[in-house]
């Protein structure tokens, strides 16, 4: 991630019994690795499935009910808390009937959908006309 001023990021891996993945990936000095590949370091879940989100073999893998993932940033690293023009990069892989999306410029939600925000879809539903890449606020 490309840093600016302040982004608070969600990953709202929203899931209905897909697997998705982000895979770490070392850092340059323009670049902030979000994910380490071994915890949900700098992640906060909300309570509504944490359990949908897990890291396995270096992957942060989303399977199970409907859950937000969001990013707090680095508790020791105020720049990570205030990210407003990024670029952002992300590897994720579907399954067949994937439907699951990534967040950004959006809040913390203690349940639900994120209110605030634009949403890149990551969908692989046969019905849904909101396919992968299409994004939508």
């Amino acid at each position: 991630m490309h840093c600016g001023n302040r982004l608070f990021l969600c990953v709202a891996l929203c899931v209905t019994s897909l697997p998705l993945a982000l895979t770490a990936e070392s850092s340059s000095d323009a670049w902030i690795t979000m994910f380490n590949g071994q915890d949900l370091s700098g992640w906060k879940a909300n309570p509504e499935n944490p359990d949908s989100f897990h890291v396995e073999d270096g992957v942060l893998v989303v399977d199970g009910p409907r859950c937000h993932l969001f990013w707090i940033g680095d508790p020791e690293n105020s720049e990570d808390e205030q990210l407003t023009n990024f670029h952002w990069h992300a590897k994720v892989k579907t399954m067949p009937k994937a439907n699951g999306g990534l967040y950004f410029h959006t809040q913390y939600e203690e349940s639900g959908w994120p209110f605030a925000g634009y949403e890149c879809q990551v969908n692989q539903t046969h019905k849904d006309r909101k396919k992968t890449g299409g994004l939508y606020a």
